[in-house]
């Protein structure tokens, strides 16, 4: 029986204890039971299959292709992960395409028959058969079990496990959309730039130790400020945490810019800020477990996507001991300085303590 059964299975259970605490007279034990199954269903994405599968996805074969077919088609797309090959699985031989593994052995790994085609992110990659002319992807890999973990390389980490999960929607997506006919084929897919900080050393930095800005957050009342390297001021965000619905104000260099309110018509948590440049949207999504980062939002900029910013509130590195770390998925380097605002809007309204 697969996760996703037994998810399903276990919210039907806690629904029924629910209802069994209601007949008998117990309401309070109903009502925590509700809530439960509530909290159950919401953290687990609800819906259909694929909105409660963080790691596998599913479509329907409408068109009929062949795993060969489907690999052609998705040849020569550019990811994170790398273009794709085709493997082999070792315990049944069936025949699989593989995007990836990535340094920190992030994959995903496609099959297909005639009705559905299956989309799943993996580590685990003792289990793949691996043709001679794709062993140089597995030679890179890193040994994470000897690697000493410092918050640039969990950084580093942290960014392939969000973008795999990202990037494992995106290609269930791109499949409905050709198979359907609409859309072209991309020449890349969600290839990003990774930037990263932390509550210990504020300094925004690329992977190259190139120094971007640092931030500064007063929680009560709430104020932040982005400085650039040279300690000038260049943007800052004020507001009354306890008033989300008055919104966050933001000054781009002293001039008001536009102010970020709550999105209440939103199922996720979510906040919009309407500007010069667009509407800026931030829409949050589910935890990614396997990188112990418990905060991800992606951010749009009229409806397109510019980053995926994911924090991890509780790391504990032997340099630092506990703190908060944060990364940057950015798309689109243009707006970095907004990816920063935001992230740190986010932080400071969840509560994670600089």
């Amino acid at each position: 029986m697969n996760k996703d059964k037994l998810i399903r299975i276990f919210t039907a259970l806690v629904i029924l204890l629910a209802i069994l605490f209601f007949s008998v007279g117990k309401w309070t034990y109903s009502g925590i039971a509700i809530l439960a199954a509530l909290a159950i269903h919401m953290n687990t994405g609800g819906g259909d299959f694929n909105h409660r599968n963080l790691y596998e996805k599913k479509v329907q074969n409408t068109a009929g292709w062949t795993l060969e077919e489907i690999c052609k088609r998705l040849g020569s797309l550019e990811t994170p992960l790398g273009t794709c090959w085709m493997g082999s699985k070792k315990e049944n031989n069936e025949k699989c395409i593989v995007f990836g593994p990535a340094l920190f052995k992030d994959y995903i790994l496609i099959t297909a028959d005639e009705k559905e085609i299956c989309l799943v992110s993996g580590t685990d990659t003792d289990h793949l058969a691996v043709p001679e002319s794709e062993q140089w992807r597995f030679d890179q890999l890193l040994d994470t079990e000897n690697l000493a973990v410092t918050p640039k390389r969990y950084s580093a980490f942290a960014g392939d496990k969000v973008m795999t999960a990202v990037l494992l929607d995106d290609l269930a997506e791109l499949l409905k959309a050709q198979m359907s006919g609409s859309g072209e084929m991309p020449e890349s897919m969600d290839m990003y730039t990774l930037y990263h900080y932390n509550s210990t050393d504020t300094t925004v930095r690329d992977m190259d130790e190139n120094c971007y800005a640092r931030t500064s957050v007063v929680f009560e009342p709430l104020s932040i400020i982005i400085y650039d390297m040279d300690g000038n001021e260049v943007a800052t965000v004020t507001g009354d945490k306890k008033k989300r619905t008055d919104g966050f104000e933001v000054r781009i260099s002293g001039e008001k810019y536009g102010t970020v309110y709550y999105d209440k018509s939103s199922n996720n948590d979510a906040f919009y800020l309407d500007g010069p440049d667009g509407r800026f949207r931030l829409e949050s999504f589910r935890a990614v477990r396997r990188g112990n980062i418990g905060m991800n939002y992606i951010l749009t900029l009229n409806g397109e996507r510019k980053a995926v910013m994911a924090s991890s509130p509780r790391i504990r590195f032997e340099s630092t001991g506990l703190i908060e770390n944060d990364v940057i998925c950015s798309l689109d380097n243009e707006y970095l300085l907004w990816y920063m605002i935001l992230q740190e809007l986010i932080t400071a309204l969840n509560g994670f303590v600089k």
